[in-house]
């Protein structure tokens, strides 16, 4: 039974998630402005150190109505403690609350790589973590069942991060932890690795990115990143449409999910193509769909909607896939996903 929230904590969650965003790069560690002058004219950039590396970011032609906004993060990153401090009694406030709270064995990493910039730059966490999200994004509790993982039962917690061929060089980003992060071997001695771990029993970070072209489970190599991804296929399904949101954690951690309706609908396929070996985790594929859907149609049904015209038009093998995903749901309350259907076909 999917539970709400209060309404005061889905208001209290809405306050963290815009405090969140206005102070996206809140400390300035490790960032500075800095300009390039050419043909007498100067130009402002952002520069982000990563790891060993700095990322600059084109911010535009000088002008005064830039010079302001470059005071104005110059002062909130100077007074940057006492928001961070209320964000922070905002976050345990809610998780007391009953508030869905992140994983304590990922926070650091996350924390680690929405401070690197891996988030702004347009990675997208996919899997457990983004669900668990969801349960905030829309107010509401999911089952107990539907939040554990396999990965959770055998003490290692796993942290999936969706990108598209560009980025910034994860690996130096991970080596700015504590944790002492070592590539994962691949299954193939020669293949290149796809993932890192900090140790047994300790944290993976997985990396990912949408397959294209002929079916291949060789990583491909991400120049702008770095390293190299394993190669899903409809991916990039999930990486059309992502959204911020806030993990509650420390301070409340900003970073990118998918979109549920689109994370639900890719459930549905994803369990479809899981081999039968992996049955356990297509049907917590479908229980974590379910739960979405159910939610959606009863608060915003445009959203599923949008999602399904975007997978007819995406590509037909998933949307065939999809259809058969939809007849393993159970009935929905208010609104079946065959009326849905009608509406976009």
């Amino acid at each position: 039974m999917i539970e709400r929230q209060s309404f005061r904590n889905q208001t209290l969650y809405a306050d963290l998630l815009q405090e969140a965003v206005a102070d996206t790069l809140p400390a300035g560690v490790g960032m500075s402005f800095t300009h390039k002058t050419i043909n007498d004219r100067r130009y402002w950039y952002l520069s982000v150190a990563i790891g060993k590396r700095r990322i600059q970011t084109y911010l535009g032609p000088d002008s005064d109505e830039l010079q302001e906004q470059i005071k104005l993060h110059r002062e909130k990153w100077s007074q940057a403690e006492k928001p961070l401090r209320a964000r922070a009694l905002l976050v345990a406030h809610l998780i007391k609350s009953g508030a869905t709270p992140t994983p304590p064995g990922v926070t650091s990493i996350l924390s680690l790589l929405a401070d690197g910039g891996v988030f702004l730059a347009g990675g997208v966490v996919i899997g457990s973590i983004a669900f668990a999200a969801y349960a905030n994004m829309l107010g509401v509790q999911w089952t107990h069942g539907s939040m554990q993982t396999q990965d959770i039962d055998t003490a290692t917690d796993h942290v999936a991060v969706a990108v598209q061929p560009d980025g910034i060089l994860l690996e130096e980003v991970l080596a700015k932890s504590d944790l002492k992060f070592t590539p994962i071997p691949a299954l193939t001695p020669e293949a290149p690795n796809t993932g890192f771990s900090s140790g047994p029993g300790g944290i993976h970070v997985d990396v990912l990115t949408p397959m294209r072209g002929k079916e291949s489970s060789r990583p491909i190599f991400l120049k702008r990143l770095g390293v190299h991804a394993e190669p899903l296929r409809f991916l990039d399904y999930l990486l059309e449409d992502n959204q911020q949101c806030v993990l509650l954690a420390r301070s409340g951690i900003l970073v990118h999910v998918p979109s549920p309706a689109r994370y639900a609908l890719h459930k549905l396929v994803v369990a479809e193509r899981r081999p039968t070996t992996w049955a356990t985790k297509a049907r917590k594929d479908i229980d974590q769909a379910a739960q979405i859907i159910q939610v959606l149609a009863e608060d915003r049904p445009g959203d599923l909607i949008s999602a399904l015209e975007a997978a007819k038009n995406y590509h037909k093998k998933f949307y065939q896939t999809l259809e058969k995903g939809m007849e393993r749901l159970p009935s929905l309350q208010n609104i079946s996903l065959s009326e849905l259907m009608e509406l976009v076909s």
